[in-house]
C-alpha cells in the first residue's frame, strides 16, 4: 500500500476533504476495514491503494489511478458504473485543471478527482472513499510529533504500510515558508530529533525547507512550501513520519 507522497498531491486530496469537516452528524465510528472495495472500468488502471488510513478521525480508502482517456471520460465511466449500482451522482466541479465529482449512497461518500497527465496523453487522479460525513462526524486528532507555534492543523492522518505504521500532518501558517520551516526543524531538534544522512533535495522552486530527521527507529520528512490558495499567500507544512 502506498499513500500520496507529493505535497501538492496531498494538498489536492485535502482540499476536497475539507468540505466534509464542517458537516455535523452523529453515529458510531466505523473502521477502515468497514469500507467496501470499489471496482473500476477497464479504461482505469489503479496504480496504488491506501486502504488502512484514518484522517482527522475519518476512515478512508484512497485509490490512485491513471488512464489513457481524458479525465472527463474517466469521471463519466466511473459515475456510470456506480450509478448502476444505486449511487447518486452529483455535479462535476472544476478547480483549475482539476475536475471533481461527488458520488454517494446511503452509507458512503466517494470523491473522484483528476486532471490531464503532465507527460503524454490521458489523465491521472484519485478516488477517495469515506463513510458519509452526515453519519460520521470527522474529528481532528493530535500528532505525536511536534507542531510549531503559529501552525494551524488542517489534517492529521494515521496509516499502515505493510509492517510499518506512520502518520502525516498538513498545516498552514501566515508566515513565510522559510521562517515556519526553520521553526518546524527547531521544534523537532528540541525534541531530540537529529538529521538523517540522506538529505536529498527535491527539484522544486516551491519548496523552501526540506529536511529528513531521525529519532530511534522513526524517520520524519519535513517540508515547508509557499502556496497561494484562493488568492491568499500562505505557507504549508507537511510532516510525514514512519517506523
Amino acid at each position: 500500500m502506498k499513500i500520496p507522497t507529493s505535497p501538492v498531491a496531498q494538498l489536492q486530496v485535502l482540499l476536497i476533504l475539507l468540505a466534509l469537516v464542517d458537516i455535523a452528524g452523529a453515529g458510531g465510528k466505523p473502521l477502515p476495514g468497514d469500507l467496501p472495495e470499489l471496482e473500476f472500468p477497464r479504461s482505469v488502471e489503479v496504480v496504488s491503494v491506501a486502504s488502512d488510513m484514518i484522517r482527522n478521525g475519518l476512515p478512508m480508502r484512497i485509490y490512485s489511478f491513471k488512464s489513457h482517456q481524458r479525465i472527463d471520460q474517466v469521471i463519466h465511466a466511473v459515475s456510470d458504473r456506480l450509478s448502476r449500482n444505486g449511487f447518486t451522482v452529483g455535479q462535476v466541479q472544476e478547480m483549475g485543471e482539476m475536475k471533481t465529482l461527488g458520488i454517494s449512497d446511503s452509507r458512503h461518500f466517494i470523491n473522484v478527482q483528476g486532471q490531464r497527465a503532465r507527460h503524454g496523453h490521458g489523465s491521472k487522479g484519485f478516488v477517495v472513499l469515506t463513510p458519509r460525513p452526515d453519519i460520521f462526524k470527522p474529528e481532528m486528532t493530535s500528532p505525536s510529533v511536534p507542531v510549531p507555534e503559529g501552525v494551524t492543523l488542517l489534517s492529521h492522518e494515521i496509516y499502515r504500510d505493510g509492517p510499518r505504521t506512520g502518520e502525516t500532518y498538513l498545516g498552514f501558517s501566515e508566515r513565510m515558508a522559510s521562517d515556519v520551516g526553520a521553526s518546524l526543524v527547531g521544534a523537532f531538534q528540541n525534541d531530540g530529533w537529529q538529521s538523517a544522512s540522506d538529505q536529498h533535495q527535491p527539484q522544486s522552486t516551491e519548496v523552501a525547507v526540506y529536511r529528513i530527521l531521525k529519532k530511534g527507529n522513526r524517520e520524519c520528512r519535513l517540508i515547508s512550501m509557499d502556496q497561494t490558495f484562493r488568492g491568499q499567500n500562505m505557507a504549508t507544512v507537511n510532516v510525514t513520519c514512519h517506523d
